[in-house]
């Protein structure tokens, strides 16, 4: 790294004294044409005098004038180009003084005897010695820079090449470094790759006997469970319809014997018994929902939507709620009919309760474009009910989770919980959007639920009729 860095000092110390060569080289290029045109002008003034002075036609002193006028722009151009050089600061000078006198001369009305015109003649010569000295100078400092230029360009491609072998030795150390260490670990992981293939067969030995002693077990708590349920719609169930019965019987055979506190006491009871029997009913049913198979088959959405809402219409009775279905028909959906029917319900039920106080209560159901860019249908129940915050939005499908007051809005808080249960069975996604006093709409999406047609046929090869 030292013997890098030395050469490429040395190498950029040579380009620095090859730019600095080239600059001075042109500057003298520059400096020699610049002496040139100054020896030409006067050479131009000169003859033009001298031709005057013989032929007496003022046509002869056009190149005097000019050179009058163009030859102190040339100096200033030469002494520019020669600024901070003091070698030839004295012979500038001296050139400028001379050519001053010989315009003295000359502007005094010529050569007027044989004594001025050796004076101007002696001037002149003068002027050009001066010159001369300035082009030999200059061309021998032009020698000299195309011989340090040779040299350096030499010295420049001989510390270029012993710069690139150092380089590339260096280069040919770290690779070999990389190409060993490369090595080593692609040794160490292959190592490392027997022994977790060994793990892992271990492992999957292990897996295995664990699965069986699991499934065992697995099945032993279904069997449990199985007896759980079958206690619970049984064995709880009619405790709870002998407190519900010996609690009517009380307010109907004794009601005389009974104050106003003792049947607000009653009606109580009657009223937990008959929540406690509705929760029942809803643990019942999203137990059977884990555990009963999915029966998918193809069948009009439109149809199903139209039953729930003619179910709710015949047991509510005087329901004021509006229905409003935006779908299609017929539309037909890949699905297990009775979850989604429980779905609908649980859903149609949510925005009826929620949307009772308003005035004109309305849901709404259709099918929309979902915004995250995948194939899969997305249908939606919008209410105008009360809605609810999204702050509290974790709570939503949480089951016995409440967003409102239960004596507003009774209810067991399992809905939803079943809805969502319902959805994963089938691998959708269900999500809402609400703002408080705005109404709530819940989105579903079902996988694979759009139905392939072409000319009428299903993707099994089915007439659309047949289902």
């Amino acid at each position: 790294m030292a013997l890098f860095l030395f050469l490429m000092v040395l190498f950029i110390f040579q380009i620095s004294s090859l730019i600095h060569l080239s600059q001075d080289t042109d500057n003298s290029n520059k400096v020699i044409a610049a002496v040139i045109d100054l020896q030409k002008t006067a050479i131009d003034m000169e003859t033009g005098k001298r031709g005057f002075a013989l032929t007496q036609k003022k046509s002869f002193l056009a190149p005097y004038y000019s050179g009058q006028k163009n030859f102190p722009l040339q100096m200033s151009h030469l002494n520019q180009l020669l600024a901070g050089n003091t070698f030839y600061y004295n012979e500038t000078e001296e050139m400028a003084a001379l050519m001053k006198r010989w315009f003295y001369l000359q502007d005094r009305g010529g050569v007027r005897n044989l004594s001025d015109e050796v004076k101007s003649k002696k001037l002149m010569d003068q002027f050009r010695e001066i010159t001369s000295d300035i082009l030999d100078e200059e061309n021998k400092k032009l020698e000299n820079n195309k011989l340090k230029r040779i040299s350096n360009a030499n010295n420049t491609i001989l510390y270029g090449i012993l710069l690139t072998i150092v380089l590339g030795c260096f280069l040919v150390m770290i690779i070999r470094q990389q190409m060993v260490r490369l090595f080593l670990s692609y040794e160490n992981n292959y190592n490392h790759m027997i022994q977790a293939r060994k793990e892992l067969e271990t492992l999957n030995r292990d897996l295995e006997k664990k699965v069986t002693e699991r499934t065992t077990s697995l099945k032993s708590v279904n069997n449990e469970l199985e007896a759980f349920c079958y206690s619970v719609s049984h064995d709880l169930r009619s405790p709870l319809r002998g407190i519900d019965g010996f609690s009517l019987a009380l307010l109907e055979d004794y009601s005389e014997k009974l104050d106003s506190e003792g049947k607000r006491y009653l009606s109580f009871i009657r009223e937990g018994v008959q929540r406690m029997g509705h929760l029942i009913d809803d643990l019942l049913r999203l137990s059977r929902i884990n555990r009963s198979a999915v029966q998918f088959q193809y069948f009009d959405l439109f149809e199903l939507v139209s039953e729930v809402i003619y179910d709710i219409k015949t047991s509510s009775g005087s329901l004021q709620t509006q229905f409003v279905t935006k779908l299609q028909k017929p539309h037909y959906v890949y699905a297990d009919r009775g979850l989604l029917r429980i779905l609908l319900e649980n859903l149609y039920q949510n925005a009826i309760k929620y949307s009772s106080k308003e005035t004109l209560p309305v849901v709404e159901f259709g099918r929309c474009n979902a915004d995250d860019g995948d194939e899969d249908e997305c249908f939606y129940i919008k209410d105008n009910g009360v809605g609810f915050d999204m702050e509290h939005y974790a709570k939503l499908f949480a089951a016995f989770q409440r967003l409102h007051n239960e004596k507003e809005y009774p209810g067991t808080g399992i809905g939803l919980a079943t809805v969502k249960r319902i959805i994963a069975r089938h691998n959708g996604r269900i999500w809402a959007d609400s703002k408080a006093g705005e109404g709530a709409t819940f989105y579903f999406k079902l996988p694979d639920s759009s139905l392939q047609m072409k000319g009428g046929m299903d993707v099994h090869g089915k007439n659309i009729a047949a289902h």
